[in-house]
């Protein structure tokens, strides 16, 4: 059975979809980072039209069984706090990626370094991404981790359902894989 194994965002090869490093800065009191700016103009930061934050369980799939997809909405994805495995696959017809399925590990705190900041009073910082996806490539996610995942996505549209399509993993084969996406297929 073919495996789909986790990838380092800048490790993702799928046209237009960007990925801007972040900085988690932690102290004794918790933790801040930026995660939209005006100036990431790779992403069209100065376009602010709205923002969600999204919390998902542990082991909790967002669409379990289908692909969720926009036709002219582009999602800019922040994981600020745990572990997820972002599922991409381009269907885009005229794209030079087409066909390809990617899963980045998107990681933003843990709760450990919460605990490890507070307990020894120090400061760090770790790396996070902010990941877009562009109109057309299908997407999910799902909490890999062991503890509640904040997510927060700053589309570059209001919320539209006309805007937004959904098809259940078994009708979309991905080329590459020779089968349709499923969970059971990720490895970390």
């Amino acid at each position: 059975m073919p495996q789909l194994k986790l990838i380092n965002p800048p490790n993702c090869k799928i046209l237009d979809v960007v990925v801007i490093p972040r900085i988690i800065h932690f102290d004794p009191r918790g933790f801040l980072v930026e995660t939209l700016r005006a100036d990431d103009a790779k992403v069209n930061g100065e376009k602010f039209v709205m923002t969600y934050t999204s919390a998902t369980p542990a082991g909790v799939a967002r669409d379990e069984n289908q692909w969720h997809f926009h036709a002219n909405q582009e999602d800019r994805f922040v994981v600020v706090l745990g572990e997820i495995a972002l599922a991409l696959a381009d269907f885009r017809k005229n794209s030079k990626t087409h066909g390809i399925c990617q899963i980045l590990d998107l990681k933003g705190a843990a709760w450990s370094d919460l605990e490890k900041a507070a307990k020894n009073n120090s400061k760090f910082d770790i790396k996070t991404f902010l990941v877009t996806i562009p109109p057309g490539v299908y997407h999910c996610y799902k909490n890999i981790g062991k503890n509640l995942v904040i997510l927060q996505n700053f589309p570059t549209q209001l919320y539209n359902p006309g805007d937004e399509g959904r098809k259940l993993f078994k009708n979309v084969k991905i080329p590459a894989l020779g089968q349709a996406f499923s969970w059971n297929l990720v490895k970390k």
